[in-house]
């Protein structure tokens, strides 16, 4: 193996594990975070200007891959500033019709809802507030399971390299 090499899987390899799982475990806490916060928010009225399921269509590999998700856009007033909304959980909704056909149910058009927003910042706002499902966890495990990973591999192929290089020609 040659030594650019050598370094590009000892060195860079772990490197972005780390920094991926780092930035992956950020975002799941702070997800958390806004999620636990979001029930002790001020709330006001709001109004649903629309709601429907939007089909989501992408290739994957040579099929079709269709899911769902609800759009559902509400309208409220915070310090006489009018102000439109689309968040409905902090969880990641299901990919499913039948349950985006559901949520879209609850929020018919012209339906009076509590809207809870963020008092430093009223762009940041939800309709069903606090933690819902295990989506949130996931991330935040997944980021963990990238960082020890990360870690894990940089310290075996640190002590690998130091120990015996002919360790590198089974692994690679």
């Amino acid at each position: 193996m040659s030594p650019i090499s050598r370094f590009i899987h000892v060195r860079i390899l772990p490197l972005l594990f780390i920094l991926g799982g780092v930035i992956t475990l950020y975002l799941g806490i702070h997800d958390i975070y806004l999620a636990n916060t979001s029930t002790e928010w001020p709330q006001v009225e709001g109004v649903i200007q629309s709601s429907v399921v939007q089909e989501n269509e992408r290739q994957v590999r040579f099929h079709k891959r269709v899911t769902y998700s609800p759009q559902v856009f509400y309208q409220f007033t915070v310090a006489e500033q009018s102000r439109i909304g689309k968040k409905i959980s902090f969880a990641k909704l299901g990919q499913g019709y039948p349950y985006a056909q559901d949520v879209v149910s609850r929020y018919p058009k012209g339906k009076v809802v509590k809207v809870y927003y963020r008092a430093d910042n009223p762009d940041l706002n939800v309709l069903e507030p606090g933690l819902k499902g295990h989506q949130l966890w996931f991330i935040s495990l997944v980021g963990l399971i990238l960082l020890m990973g990360g870690i894990a591999s940089a310290v075996w192929l640190n002590k690998a390299q130091k120990h015996d290089s002919n360790i590198f020609r089974m692994v690679f």
